[in-house]
């Protein structure tokens, strides 16, 4: 196979070739856009960098950071989210290193931050913003999957969140749920907050007027999961709750204080993986793609280390609405 050159790709793009040397290598004097569409075509076309041919060699380390909490009870969405990821940087001839820190520890730095080579580090889940702060200061590209910290200079991939609840709490209004509440602690972790805003935004649009009691605490600030839901005596028809895992423990407690779902209150999820098919019934749900935010973060960081791209600063994935036995139509 023809080895590809600057001048291939200059060609193809009906530019100088000064102008694909600058872009490759980081250097100024072209525009965003120029530089963007350059960078796309040199991988479309295979254009290997001297770096990415050495790391084909000597293959680039990528460190991984899960919190601990996030990995329990099994199945854990974002084990599975991490086997993906892992997946798609083997595509890239890239190795991994995982390290699990503990969500409630202030200033806990994963170990592998003080190698040298180190090339870049994924954030699975969220972590607080002073771990975050260390992660960062290491100066290499940092990707946030699955969250978004608008006080770190990183890339972030998440779900449509705000969308998705909206679309998921329009779904309910309309197979005719007049009283819809909400599961999720709000004030835990950016995630349950958009979903929660989307839910929210979908009442206000429906002129359903929310109430707060309509609002149910899944677990602490800290990220420990209850094992008790405060069920309001005014009892919604239906909840959407921030997460399959969540939506799975929701229905069992309701089944526990005598209620059936969904004929006396329907229940949907959010993600689309075990838990949606291990609940009784199975969940309506919303469908994340975790293979394709995997497969986006390797992309993104892989374009940050061959090509020294700087991407926009968030990417999001759209959901998809997918009715099980859970939600009941009035």
């Amino acid at each position: 196979m023809k080895t590809v050159t600057m001048k291939d790709i200059a060609g193809k793009l009906n530019i100088s070739t000064v102008s694909v040397s600058k872009a490759l290598n980081n250097k100024e004097g072209i525009g965003d856009e120029l530089r963007k569409r350059i960078i796309d075509t040199a991988e479309e076309m295979g254009y290997k960098t001297k770096k990415a041919t050495q790391s084909a060699e000597n293959p680039r380390l990528i460190g991984i950071v899960i919190s601990k909490n996030f990995l329990s009870p099994a199945p854990s969405f974002y084990w599975s989210l991490y086997e993906r990821v892992i997946s798609a940087l083997q595509k890239r001839n890239y190795q991994s290193l995982l390290e699990i820190i503990a969500f409630d520890s202030e200033e806990n730095a994963p170990s592998f931050l003080i190698r040298d080579d180190l090339d870049g580090v994924i954030v699975v889940g969220f972590v607080r913003n002073s771990n975050m702060k260390i992660i960062e200061a290491c100066g290499k590209p940092v990707i946030m999957l699955d969250f978004f910290n608008e006080k770190i200079h990183g890339m972030s991939i998440t779900p449509d969140n705000i969308n998705s609840a909206y679309q998921m709490t329009n779904y309910l209004i309309e197979a005719g749920h007049k009283k819809v509440g909400y599961v999720g602690n709000i004030m835990s972790m950016p995630n349950i907050m958009d979903r929660y805003l989307g839910y929210y935004r979908a009442l206000l649009l429906n002129h359903i007027e929310p109430k707060k009691e309509w609002v149910i605490d899944d677990r602490s600030e800290e990220m420990a999961l209850y094992d008790e839901f405060d069920l309001p005596e005014d009892l919604p028809t239906a909840f959407i709750c921030n997460s399959d895992q969540t939506a799975y423990r929701f229905v069992d407690y309701l089944v526990q204080k005598g209620y059936q779902v969904p004929e006396d209150i329907s229940v949907a999820g959010f993600y689309d993986y075990a838990y949606a098919r291990l609940c009784r019934p199975p969940l309506t749900t919303v469908r994340i793609d975790m293979g394709e935010m995997a497969e986006i973060a390797a992309d993104v960081l892989y374009k940050r280390i061959e090509y020294h791209a700087n991407p926009s600063n968030k990417i999001q994935v759209y959901g998809k609405i997918i009715e099980r036995e859970s939600v009941k139509k009035l």
